[in-house]
């Protein structure tokens, strides 16, 4: 059985050689594979899970590269389906720690835009037990609506579905229109995970206490806001708040570290594992990335993640 499929976008993370470097100033980049569903569905998978991704992926060398790792990683690769013609998304990012990160995306004709209600209908979903599906993963009508109807077959076979909140500024022509899109996939999700920035825009308002409350109603048992280096705070339906312990970390690159937090979290609850625990672990897998280079390939394992936690 596979424990979580995740659907949506995969990439390229070409991350700088040169820590520290100014963007103009860089030498050579790493090759890495990311794109959030990627980097939850390794980072779960090195964790314990059995994990596979339903994306569309293009079928040139980039797209080899990227079905080569996951399959090395042993995460289920059969529903990533070839879509010729389409290119492979790339991210490029300076580092310079602890706080200067700039990102430069390349997207056209993207090969997981073109994910389809047909693609979810061939997909294992009445044998799994999860769903992760994201914000950037609906932001068109064909995505939406292979979003939704994922998160339809999952909730009526009994699965849990997850929805990391992903927004990008750069990804959709406004706030309203995200938020929109957003609040009526939350109806079909059971927790969802977001930074502050994504839980207000999710919520349509500037104030992070009444975007979550807001948005808890509309799903089935919680919502997690990430704090970044301040730690997260878990919102349920009943009222009650819980807040996940912060461990100190020396930051290399932050991107990579809530998806990684997502992974620990999502491994967590699908082992029965209560809030307490779950958001104690999501925090250690949050924490270990950080100090890392990569997204997908550095995200750690179940024994990082316990020698952080018994320390």
């Amino acid at each position: 059985m596979i424990d979580l499929i995740c659907m949506g976008r995969v990439s390229l993370d070409l991350f700088s050689q040169d820590v520290g470097a100014a963007f103009e100033d860089i030498t050579g980049f790493h090759v890495f594979v990311g794109g959030t569903p990627v980097n939850i569905a390794v980072g779960a998978q090195r964790l314990g899970l059995q994990t596979a991704i339903l994306s569309g992926t293009s079928d040139d060398g980039a797209g080899r590269l990227v079905r080569k790792f996951l399959a090395t990683e042993g995460v289920n690769i059969a529903h990533m389906t070839l879509k010729p013609g389409a290119t492979t998304n790339a991210f490029l990012l300076s580092i310079q720690p602890p706080d200067e990160f700039e990102p430069t995306i390349y997207q056209n004709n993207n090969a997981d835009m073109y994910l389809s209600v047909d693609d979810v209908q061939a997909a294992p979903l009445h044998d799994a037990r999860a769903l992760l599906f994201t914000g950037i993963g609906i932001q068109t009508k064909a995505n939406f609506a292979a979003a939704l109807l994922a998160a339809e077959i999952m909730q009526a076979t009994g699965g849990t579905v997850f929805m990391d909140l992903d927004y990008k500024t750069t990804h959709w022509r406004n706030a309203d229109e995200y938020g929109v899109m957003t609040r009526a996939a939350l109806r079909l999700t059971d927790i969802a995970i977001g930074t502050e920035e994504e839980v207000c825009a999710a919520a349509g308002t500037d104030a992070v206490a009444d975007a979550a409350r807001a948005l808890v109603p509309l799903m089935r048992q919680a919502l997690v806001v990430k704090r970044g280096g301040r730690g997260a705070t878990l919102y349920t339906p009943d009222g009650n708040t819980l807040d996940a312990p912060v461990f100190p970390a020396e930051v290399l690159n932050v991107f990579g570290a809530g998806d990684a937090f997502a992974a620990g979290l999502i491994y967590a609850r699908l082992n029965n594992m209560g809030w307490p625990a779950a958001l104690e672990m999501a925090a250690a897998c949050g924490a270990i990335i950080v100090t890392r280079h990569g997204c997908a390939n550095d995200m750690p394992t179940l024994a990082d993640v316990q020698a952080l936690i018994g320390r």
